[in-house]
């Protein structure tokens, strides 16, 4: 089956945010500010700060920007990072709610910091400006924040800081949208991660880098070539758009990006660039969306995804003339049919290509010559100036064929992972599909009389064995789901959704009892809740209190009890308590245990009793724990047995009197 194209949609995207205008009015508003500022003497400190709040009836702007002085001062004592436990030491721990179980610290660039504690008490009162007095959400209209340079990454924390305090409702507040120009890498690893866990916050920041400006590449990782190891340790969030005066191109592939800025700064003169810089090349790429120019490159034989990668390069000031010329001669093998070619072919296809020479021309003209047993007239010696520049041309032909190559790769590996993830219902949706094949195996063990957890624990048949593939399946998706939201920053990794949450507590509630049986398949265990309970079951639970505790704490309603007969046992610990009270009368029968353990075992039963009411009283247990065979049944005849004669209590006369016959019905005859 033949598979569709791929493509790339970097230049498109990009022609869409140049033609939103939120670039021309971000870094006509940092220009703005820079004219005001530039006769202001506090612009002459090396931690100057400026920025401007704008609110206009359809957005709210913010702008920040810093002197000359300030962003070379910062940018040059600023390579390395600080920790998030020195931000604690700064008494700065306005980001720790970045740090989770899985992703303990984070590092932020030390110039950037420093300027933000600088001005802390300023950000704090702008911050407040932009909120709602009364609610303390923020204000209802579109809110950009923007920045150039070391300014772009102030910006970058301020929005960082807002998005922590953003509240999660329903419907979901508007996100603020960060644009820089310019600016560097501003965290390590740990802040990236933090970033990438959740997909909304990392979709706030956009990144504008011309291929001519140095300081958004002074924090690119590097290596020693001497110890091997990475001199710095910087990695991106966000989106970049990358330009040139080619054009430009959107990139959200953050490894690529550090490589492609890499390369761009080998391949052009860079120097740090103002705002001008950046006012100037948004301003020419609106005018190519409006008037769009050809590329010189014929790329009508090469497959789409290739061709846009090399269009993307291309936009972003990447030399691919020689590249171009690489894919010709790789046809060229194919044409001719030769596994290779002389070297002064090699020199003179790209000399030619620069005189105007289509493909269709080089391929006729090498048919030709073959057919005559002659290749080309010139003789590699006497090209000079071609053979001059022939390792060169040969080793950037060798570094941008790899760069395509790999950029290709990854590309289709990334498609691949969005198509898998793009759509989380289509999974939930398979899942419920597996839950429903449980259910169906709850059905049957209940008309075999035993009910559901003690079918699975005696593995009386083929079916009972075949659920503990299923159970394996369903819980290999709930751990990684579980995991997933852990490793979220704190307060967005709390807000799940409903959809997610219901399915979560009925998966808890149908599959924990079932790791309950295997876990006291062996007699010697006991106490499942402290040695055998999954992380992932704690945390189900968890959030799913949190979202619903008055609907936990409400008495029981009318619907409730005329459907009790459906219903699953919402404790999913329920039958761990069971086998725990199994445990403690046989403690207490036998002749071996010590008073300690008796006394111990005798308190145990008592809490079980209270408990056990409880749960009866609220309709919160399945009818099935009342089947004849089940391991609740068990305990009560067992617990009958060692009870004194005189022992009272609620579960005692409920169980003696028969009430619980009728508790399938909705009723319990209880005052």
């Amino acid at each position: 089956m033949s598979q569709h194209p791929l493509f790339i949609s970097g230049l498109d995207l990009a022609d869409l945010v140049v033609n939103s205008d939120l670039l021309e009015l971000s870094c006509g508003a940092i220009k703005d500010l820079q004219t005001e500022a530039g006769s202001d003497q506090q612009d002459s400190c090396s931690l100057s700060l400026r920025y401007k709040l704008d609110k206009k009836s359809k957005y709210t702007l913010i702008a920040f920007t810093t002197s000359t002085l300030s962003r070379k001062e910062l940018l040059q004592q600023g390579g390395d990072l600080v920790s998030s436990k020195t931000l604690m030491e700064m008494d700065l721990p306005v980001f720790d709610f970045l740090c989770t179980e899985r992703n303990r610290s984070f590092s932020i660039h030390r110039g950037a910091i420093t300027l933000f504690k600088a001005h802390f008490k300023e950000l704090s009162q702008l911050k407040t400006q932009i909120h709602d007095s009364k609610t303390g959400e923020l204000l209802r209209t579109p809110l950009i924040v923007t920045g150039h340079s070391i300014g772009g990454s102030v910006a970058s924390l301020f929005t960082l800081w807002l998005l922590d305090n953003i509240k999660r409702n329903q419907p979901p507040p508007k996100l603020p949208l960060c644009i820089t120009f310019g600016s560097p890498f501003i965290g390590n690893q740990g802040l990236r991660q933090a970033m990438l866990e959740c997909l909304t916050w990392n979709s706030c920041f956009l990144h504008v880098v011309g291929n001519k400006d140095l300081f958004p590449k002074t924090s690119i990782s590097h290596y020693d070539s001497t110890t091997q190891s990475a001199i710095e340790e910087y990695k991106a969030f966000g989106t970049f758009i990358l330009c040139s005066e080619k054009g430009c191109a959107c990139v959200d592939d953050l490894e690529v990006v550090s490589r492609l800025l890499e390369i761009t700064r080998r391949q052009a003169s860079c120097e740090a660039q103002e705002i001008d810089y950046y006012v100037e090349i948004v301003n020419d790429l609106k005018s190519k969306v409006i008037i769009r120019g050809n590329s010189q490159l014929d790329l009508s034989y090469v497959q789409p995804l290739k061709a846009g990668i090399i269009l993307q390069l291309e936009a972003i000031g990447v030399e691919m003339t020689t590249q171009v010329m690489s894919l010709i001669l790789d046809k060229l093998h194919f044409y001719i049919g030769i596994d290779s070619l002389p070297a002064f072919i090699k020199v003179t296809i790209p000399w030619s290509f620069d005189l105007g020479f289509s493909l269709s021309n080089v391929k006729n003209v090498m048919h030709q010559d073959m057919s005559k047993n002659k290749l080309v007239t010139y003789p590699y010696e006497d090209a000079p100036v071609m053979h001059n520049a022939a390792s060169q041309q040969q080793q950037r032909k060798v570094d941008n064929k790899n760069l395509i190559s790999k950029l290709e790769e990854r590309e289709k590996a990334l498609m691949t992972e969005r198509v898998q993830t793009m759509e989380p219902r289509k999974r939930l949706n398979q899942i419920k599909i597996k839950m429903a094949h449980l259910e169906w195996y709850h059905k049957i063990c209940k008309t075999k009389g035993i009910g559901y957890y003690d079918c699975y624990k005696n593995q009386l048949g083929s079916s009972d064995r075949d659920v503990t593939r299923l159970k394996k399946f369903l819980t290999n998706y709930w751990k990684n789901f579980v995991e997933g939201v852990e490793r979220k920053p704190q307060k967005e990794g709390a807000f799940i959704r409903g959809t997610w949450l219901y399915s979560g507590r009925n998966y808890r509630r149908m599959v924990e009892p079932l790791d309950i049986a295997e876990y006291y398949r062996d007699s010697d265990k006991r106490d499942y809740q402290t040695h055998g309970r999954s992380r992932h079951y704690i945390l189900l639970e968890q959030w799913q209190e949190d979202d619903d505790a008055e609907k936990l704490k409400s008495s029981p309603n009318n619907k409730k009890k005329q459907n009790v007969a459906g219903i699953l046992t919402e404790d999913s610990c329920f039958w761990a308590k069971v086998e725990d009270a199994l445990i403690s009368c046989k403690l207490l029968k036998s002749g071996t245990s010590s008073a300690v353990e008796k006394q111990s075992a005798k308190e145990n039963l008592d809490m079980f009793e209270q408990y056990a009411m409880n749960q009866i009283n609220n309709y919160a247990v399945s009818p099935e724990i009342f089947l004849k065979e089940s391991s609740f049944m068990k305990w009560w005849k067992t617990f009958q047995e060692i009870i004194e004669t005189s022992h009272d209590s609620p579960l005692c006369d409920f169980m003696k009197n028969g009430r619980y016959l009728q508790y399938e019905k909705g009723s319990t005859f209880l005052l």
